[in-house]
């Protein structure tokens, strides 16, 4: 028995926190949905990374007036 390594997220070496779960497409989910789960994964990373309130800091983002 191979004992899983936790790899979930990546963190760079210097910072001193480890991975906190073992994520691995290829055992993890049937070859047929492969694709498309990878899909929806980068879809939702994109979206969390759009980061609205930094907008809003900045002033990029504008209230819209109630009339």
């Amino acid at each position: 028995v191979v004992e899983k390594v936790n790899n979930f997220p990546p963190l760079p070496k210097f910072i001193p926190l480890k991975p906190c779960f073992y994520q691995n497409f290829a055992d993890e989910i049937p070859i047929d949905y492969q694709s498309l789960v990878k899909r929806i994964y980068h879809v939702w990373i994109c979206k969390l990374n759009k980061k609205p309130v930094l907008g809003k800091r900045l002033g990029v983002v504008k209230k819209h007036r109630s009339q």
